[in-house]
């Protein structure tokens, strides 16, 4: 396959991938983009968490929660359905610190108070609370609704001891540790999951144990012996419980902060686990004053990112190993994410690169913190209005489909490029994000290689404005209708014999239809 290099209006032709050239001010940018896909992920890749936080949870001053835990939101709200329903199906991970601390209703008639108290006496600083049948039930018609797909997350502590422990070194008072040991307690889980069974919820795609409890824990430490005890014992629960309903929910585990000694243990002891998944907070904390120039530099792709995905990776792909990676959470700064940047256009540089790195790495799927609540939400806390990483995600799930192809950018350091096979053509998908914030980068595209036509879908902030919550498409500013219904994202159509342009600090998905030279992207006939 030919490639094109332009420097200075010289075309000079080579030999080599299919490729795409573009230009960034005077230099010569060259992308190769592989034929063979590297990895492949779920069809329905993007994923979207509901926590459990109270309105009392704070941080650095900040209240950004309200009722947004799926304990208390208003499932049925207009907005919130519809932006959902954009995705049919979206993997909901329900879930968070908190679940931990849940308890299930096992009766009607019994108390359940749905209310999380702060306590910081308590374990995790807060008390227990109750999810009732009656808020189960309605949780489970919502994604039923709404097309959607439910991974719960059971409490690993019931029945664990915890226990706090000074550690010592040389003489030296270190601080404390905190661990939960003994054997679950699994009573109210069955109770939960038998209870789903009987009431034809087959909508759950996954029961996953536990949330950050071991790998590398901030909050209360679980071995992996135990972890991976815990884990067989769901599996064999869930396997008794639907061996008549013809398909198995997956087994999900640990839901915690990547630790290659840990996860290695963990996954060697656990060969019934579907899924590994890891959280990501690779931003630090929502309180950096300097995450804006973070998001601008991708100074997030660190050595200790890269080596978390392709630990985990090593260990999921040994012969042997069945289970698969997925990203259980992600919301970028931990704590809550921070207003005016977590919620903003500039945080697309973070989320659109971590969903198409991960995807590299044969990650499953990849679930943002959160749909709704803290300051990461792809809906609005409170009034659901979707934030600009919201029309990514859905740009992101219609466009990219499920094989990934490898890109090789050469001539800047400024310029991220994915490409996957499309979602619903036999073209390609790329995805160009531009973090130059002075240059445009411009690329030719030869149409004997990608086809005659493409289609542009540019995502720019309102008013040159890194830290607006408003968004333009094709120039087009996005917002709901009256109703709340998702506005059309619509492309604009151009001809590959015009360079394509991507304005500085923005991004931008070109669908190439085709028909391209990339015969791994060909669909079967109906498909």
């Amino acid at each position: 396959m030919g490639f094109q290099v332009w420097q200075k209006g010289l075309c000079v032709l080579c030999f080599s991938l299919i490729f795409i050239c573009g230009v960034i001010g005077e230099e010569t940018t060259i992308v190769k983009i592989e034929e063979n896909p590297v990895a492949q992920t779920d069809e329905n890749y993007v994923c979207a968490t509901l926590d459990l936080w109270p309105p009392t949870k704070c941080n650095y001053g900040n209240c950004p929660w309200g009722k947004s835990s799926f304990l208390n939101l208003d499932l049925n709200n207009n907005i919130i359905r519809n932006a959902v329903k954009e995705f049919a199906p979206l993997k909901l991970r329900f879930g968070g610190t908190l679940q931990d601390r849940l308890v299930y209703q096992t009766s009607r008639d019994e108390p359940c108070d749905s209310t999380f108290y702060n306590n910081t006496n308590l374990i995790l600083d807060f008390s227990h609370a109750c999810l009732s049948l009656d808020r189960w039930d309605e949780i489970n018609q919502f994604i039923l609704e709404t097309g959607s797909e439910a991974v719960f997350g059971l409490n690993a502590l019931r029945g664990k001891t915890v226990e706090i422990k000074g550690i010592i070194k040389d003489g030296q008072y270190l601080g404390e540790t905190t661990t939960a040991v003994g054997e679950w307690d699994y009573s109210n889980s069955k109770f939960l999951i038998e209870y789903s069974v009987k009431k034809g919820y087959k909508h759950i795609r996954g029961w996953t144990l536990g949330n950050e409890l071991g790998g590398r824990t901030l909050f209360i430490g679980v071995s992996p012996e135990d972890c991976a005890n815990d884990a067989k014992k769901l599996h064999e629960l869930v396997k008794e419980i639907y061996q008549d309903q013809g398909t198995m929910p997956l087994i999900i585990a640990p839901g915690a902060i990547f630790d290659l000694e840990w996860y290695t243990e963990f996954i060697d002891r656990s060969p019934e686990l579907h899924v590994a998944t890891h959280h990501m907070y690779n931003l630090g904390s929502g309180g950096d004053d300097a995450l804006k120039d973070v998001l601008l530099t991708a100074s997030f792709f660190d050595e200790e990112t890269k080596s978390m995905f392709e630990g985990l990776q090593k260990i999921v792909d040994r012969p042997g190993t069945k289970a698969v990676a997925w990203i259980g959470e992600a919301g970028g700064a931990f704590n809550s994410g921070q207003d005016g940047i977590s919620n903003t256009f500039i945080n697309g540089f973070w989320y659109l690169n971590m969903l198409g790195y991960s995807a590299l790495l044969d990650t499953k799927t990849f679930c943002r913190q959160t749909l709704t609540g803290g300051n990461y939400g792809l809906l609005q806390t409170g009034t659901y209005i979707p934030n600009p990483d919201y029309y990514s995600a859905l740009l992101w799930h219609r466009l990219m489909g499920s094989k990934v192809l490898k890109t090789e950018i050469v001539g800047t350091k400024n310029v991220y490029i994915y490409a996957h096979c499309a979602k619903k053509s036999n073209g390609i998908t790329i995805l160009v994000l531009n973090h130059d914030g002075e240059s445009s980068v411009k690329i030719s595209l030869d149409p004997s290689k990608y086809g005659s036509k493409r289609e542009e879908y540019h995502l720019t902030p309102v008013n040159n404005n890194l830290q607006s919550r408003l968004v333009k498409l094709n120039g087009e500013l996005l917002h709901l209708d009256p109703s709340g219904v998702i506005p059309a994202l619509n492309p604009v159509e151009k001809d590959n014999s015009k360079q394509l342009e991507v304005a500085p600090y923005s991004f931008m998905f070109v669908h190439l239809p085709g028909p391209t030279k990339f015969s791994a992207c060909e669909k079967p006939a109906g498909k």
